[in-house]
């Protein structure tokens, strides 16, 4: 029994890990860990706003709406730093003790009234 309540400890902590600080709304789409290679940067298919978080951040450290066509994701400059990229701007990431960062988009839908005689 006790190593049946310390497993569901172990999977409910690292639940908690994995989700837990960069829950806040949206579904993730690009992640970097620190000393990892770079993924590919990302084009923006629907409009959206796009939050950069450090792994465990609860506050974004940078969040803009971006439209299709719009690149973002992660970039290593000569300097040997490593930035998130939006909207052509270097972000600079702070210290995470997580060990990475995540981009998360939530869509901009307009709501369903909006083109009808009522709505306006």
């Amino acid at each position: 029994m006790a190593r049946y309540l310390m497993a569901v400890a172990a999977v409910l902590t690292l639940s908690l890990l994995v989700s837990g600080c960069t829950s806040e709304g949206g579904r993730p789409t690009v992640t970097y860990s620190e000393g990892k290679q770079l993924p590919p940067l990302e084009t923006v298919k629907k409009s959206g706003q796009l939050s950069l978080y450090a792994v465990d951040g609860h506050k974004p450290i940078w969040s803009e709406r971006l439209g299709p066509g719009d690149e973002y994701g992660f970039v290593q400059r000569a300097d040997g730093i490593v930035y998130g990229v939006a909207q052509g701007k270097d972000i600079p990431l702070p210290p995470s003790k997580g060990s990475g960062y995540i981009w998360k988009q939530q869509d901009i839908t307009p709501p369903a009234d909006a083109d009808s005689p009522e709505g306006m």
